[in-house]
């Protein structure tokens, strides 16, 4: 019994093979299927066969010499986060960072404006622009206030700014949907009390659906990194005020220091991450520090040189000078072991640039530059 059950089994797993074997089809058709001419070369063409493609130069005998450096990632500073809108200010303008995209901004006015039963009375979408009837609240008897609501882009991808003009007027005055708005605001102080009270909706508010529209909203961009003769910069696209003061605030951060400033001639020296860290104080350095006579503290690293001293003695190089364009060192000794960095600020028609030296003005290496560069640049709000 055991053999003939072991007999059918062979049999079904040799036919099992042979399905296999000829892919599961029982067609002989693959038999009579003719036989395939060996390719030849056409008449005209060469039928020798593909040598070398590229020639590989012989070597001279010389050692590749120089610092071999490992590709390292850039660093692990994330972009400038903010999780509500800000309220920021310079040169007599106020205006507000919204942590979100324009579309969504854009919906978040919207809804303001409606909330609070303000008719609007001209919308455009191309130039991102919202034009209000006049608003009695807040204002003095009798008057009223008009206002234009205007989106930039911020100064990172996902922030984006509101800024507003106002005029005063009676409210019976006639509107003219025409009219010029003017660059500065007839009162500051209501300026920043309808950004603050645009900051408190949107705060309230959880989200806003972006309309398909407001989708189409597309702002320039103010903030880029690029190059200037094979150097890294950043190139700003605002007033000269706004960005050094957006530049002192990304450097004003743990992952730097600043020795000095000088916002008139636009140059701040720093350095990275050597900023002291505040450390428990011992018994003994508790015990000195309330001690009469005794004046006991951290030490916070700085500079040896002022920046006006830096500036003064800087080397007459022409990488150096073509930056400053006049000497700076009128005879004196090179300052020895001068610490950090030199981020210069420099006015262009159509904005600012931003560069980074060493101490003593001369360019970095590329890639040291543009990490650097990149760090300040994801700071930046």
């Amino acid at each position: 019994m055991v053999k003939s059950i072991l007999g059918i089994m062979n049999l079904l797993a040799c036919a099992l093979v042979s399905l296999v074997l000829v892919g599961c089809s029982s067609n002989d058709e693959y038999l009579q299927s003719p036989t395939l001419p060996p390719i030849t070369v056409p008449d005209g063409l060469d039928d020798v066969a593909l040598g070398q493609i590229y020639r590989v130069p012989a070597g001279d005998g010389r050692i590749a010499t120089g610092e071999l450096k490992k590709p390292l990632p850039p660093a692990l500073a994330g972009n400038q986060r903010i999780a509500e809108p800000r309220l920021k200010s310079a040169g007599g303008k106020s205006w507000l960072v919204v942590p979100k995209e324009a579309s969504a901004t854009w919906s978040h006015l919207l809804l303001y404006l409606q909330s609070r039963q303000i008719h609007s009375v001209k919308q455009n979408i191309f130039t991102a622009t919202i034009e209000t009837d006049w608003i009695i609240e807040s204002a003095p008897k009798g008057y009223g206030f008009r206002y234009q609501l205007r989106l930039e882009a911020g100064l990172q991808p996902d922030l984006t700014e509101i800024h507003v003009v106002n005029v005063k007027g009676k409210p019976t005055d006639v509107i003219n949907s025409e009219g010029v708005w003017p660059e500065k605001s007839a009162s500051d102080i209501h300026e920043q009390w309808f950004l603050k009270e645009i900051a408190k909706t949107i705060n309230v508010q959880k989200s806003s659906g972006d309309s398909l529209i407001a989708s189409s909203i597309s702002l320039p961009k103010k903030v880029q990194a690029t190059s200037v003769a094979g150097e890294p910069i950043i190139e700003l696209l605002i007033n000269r005020n706004i960005a050094y003061q957006a530049l002192y605030n990304a450097l004003n951060s743990p992952s730097f220091v600043i020795y000095d400033q000088d916002q008139v001639i636009g140059v701040l020296h720093i350095d990275e991450g050597i900023k002291p860290k505040v450390k428990k104080k011992s018994l003994l350095r508790e015990v000195l520090s309330v001690l009469p006579g005794v004046d006991y503290e951290e030490e916070e690293k700085v500079s040896p040189y002022s920046l006006s001293d830096i500036l003064s003695n800087l080397p007459n190089e022409n990488a150096v000078q073509a930056l400053w364009r006049q000497p700076n060192n009128t005879g004196g000794e090179i300052l020895p072991h001068v610490p950090g960095y030199l981020l210069v600020l420099k006015s262009t028609t159509n904005g600012q640039r931003a560069y980074i030296r060493d101490g003593y003005g001369r360019p970095l290496a590329s890639s040291q530059s543009k990490l650097l560069l990149d760090t300040i640049k994801k700071q930046l709000f």
